[in-house]
């Protein structure tokens, strides 16, 4: 004699439901960490560009020499230096911004797509520093380059120290 099961076999309604339910919760902490990987990587190259787009104008800056050959003594750009290209000693990028769309390299070729999406600009200021080491206080100008995309900014500091006569 045979027994009769009083259910059929397969699954209930009930453990259908969890089964989706522990999928569902599975495929949400998949994608969160996929997501959250992707935003880090994102803001990590932001970081890179930005810092690349600071220090590309830092060097430019600190290139050049730190006394203006016509002798001029105030920050910013001097009498008949209106574009970048003109500018011939450091304190001249006082104040010098690039906006969005509008980066250019030192020739004033403007930069590739991938970088237009970040704005610059530039500070300077006459200071003196006393290193402990020393005796004496060392005169020159702070520079500091901004980066900015909107949201997140990066700086680039550099103190170029007053030549010794």
């Amino acid at each position: 004699m045979r027994m009769r099961r009083s259910h059929a076999a397969g699954l209930s309604l009930m453990e259908c439901m969890f089964a989706t339910a522990v999928l569902s919760v599975s495929v949400i902490a998949v994608t969160e960490a996929l997501i959250g990987g992707q935003m880090h990587s994102q803001h990590a190259l932001a970081s890179s560009h930005a810092m690349t787009l600071a220090e590309a104008l830092m060097e430019e800056i600190v290139s050049l020499p730190y006394d203006d050959p016509e002798g001029a003594v105030a920050l910013g750009p001097d009498s008949g230096e209106s574009d970048r290209v003109d500018f011939d000693n450091a304190d001249d990028f006082h104040d010098y911004s690039e906006d969005f769309d509008e980066l250019a390299d030192a020739s004033g070729t403007l930069l590739p797509d991938a970088l237009q999406n970040y704005q610059r600009s530039v500070t300077a200021s006459f200071t003196s520093i006393t290193v402990p080491e020393f005796t004496t206080a060392i005169n020159g100008l702070n520079v500091q380059v901004s980066v900015t995309d909107g949201v997140h900014t990066w700086t680039v500091d550099r103190f170029i120290p007053e030549p010794t006569e």
